[in-house]
């Protein structure tokens, strides 16, 4: 669904014929460069966002945004701290919902955000109230107070420990969607490390890729210990509906055929990977993660079949 929200976005812009207002607390500057390239130059934009400096300096907005908007021939820009609405609009036709103005929100960008936005009739009455209790509290941005959030964000993100590449935004890719998800990494064994940047030359380069890719998409936290990053991992792949499928198919007695056959039913028809590289790969997950959660906290079972170790299905 998400996939799809960056191009309804485009198409209201694209079809404007009247001012576009975009209502939105994260503003990323690739996403809305690609939103100003869609609408038309002769339109005027009203943008309205917030600039918290813990934000900015956390990366979930940009202040690009403000030269961008500067560039445009008839564009402003509105900031309200306690903004959290999503609203955008085009004459009579709007979208409201969840999704910021970022590459992930909208689909762009992996790993991406489930999100919604519908449709609405923008001058409905509660439409227009909002928009008339917005503006009544917002302030126009300027170079003074862009150069004071930027200021702020830059001592706060002094103290930020560095973004490492496991959490930055991936192209969209046929290995590594939100919309399915097993794991890739070979090495399970050896996530920690690729984690925590200490790998080195113990994985191929394209064995770090797909760990990278995995962190991503259980949105791992940083600075955990060893310890605690297992239990993360665990309590994350407990979440994970494919993986879970898996697991309960094994009372059954599950083999390495109905394994992949599973798989398959629900796996993109251009994914990288086949049925079977994913068993094989989620298997050894499976493995390593049931041992670590048994030998951590033996009370606590990771997944249903601690009892019958997954070392029997190899």
């Amino acid at each position: 669904m998400s996939a799809l929200l960056g191009d309804r976005l485009l198409a209201l812009c694209a079809e404007a014929q009247e001012p576009v207002l975009l209502v939105a607390p994260f503003i990323k500057a690739d996403a809305f460069a690609r939103i100003l390239a869609a609408t038309p130059k002769e339109l005027p934009i009203t943008c309205v966002t917030r600039w918290r400096p813990d934000e900015v300096a956390a990366g979930v907005s940009d202040l690009e945004v403000f030269d961008q908007i500067a560039a445009w021939p008839n564009g402003r820009l509105f900031l309200h701290p306690h903004l959290h609405a999503k609203f955008f609009k085009a004459g009579r036709s709007g979208l409201l919902g969840s999704a910021n103005l970022t590459g992930r929100a909208l689909g762009w960008a992996e790993p991406a955000n489930l999100e919604l936005l519908v449709e609405v009739d923008p001058n409905a009455a509660h439409l227009q109230a909002f928009e008339a209790l917005l503006f009544s509290s917002v302030l126009q941005a300027d170079e003074g107070i862009r150069q004071a959030v930027a200021a702020a964000a830059a001592a706060l993100k002094a103290t930020l420990p560095r973004v490492p590449a496991w959490a930055c935004d991936f192209a969209p890719g046929h290995a590594f969607s939100s919309a399915f998800w097993l794991p890739t990494c070979p090495r399970p064994d050896l996530l920690f490390r690729v984690y925590n940047e200490t790998i080195g030359d113990l994985l191929l380069a394209n064995a770090r890729k797909l760990g990278d890719h995995d962190l991503a998409y259980l949105g791992t936290p940083p600075s955990l210990s060893e310890a605690a990053f297992n239990s993360y991992v665990g309590a994350m792949l407990r979440q994970v509906r494919w993986i879970q499928d898996l697991d309960r198919l094994t009372n059954l007695g599950l083999t390495d055929h109905v394994a992949a056959e599973t798989i398959g039913k629900s796996l993109p028809k251009d994914h990288d990977f086949s049925p079977e590289d994913l068993w094989s790969v989620t298997k050894e997950w499976l493995v390593y993660s049931t041992r670590i959660s048994m030998s951590a906290c033996p009370q606590v079972r990771c997944f249903a079949n601690a009892e019958r170790p997954y070392e029997l299905l190899r």
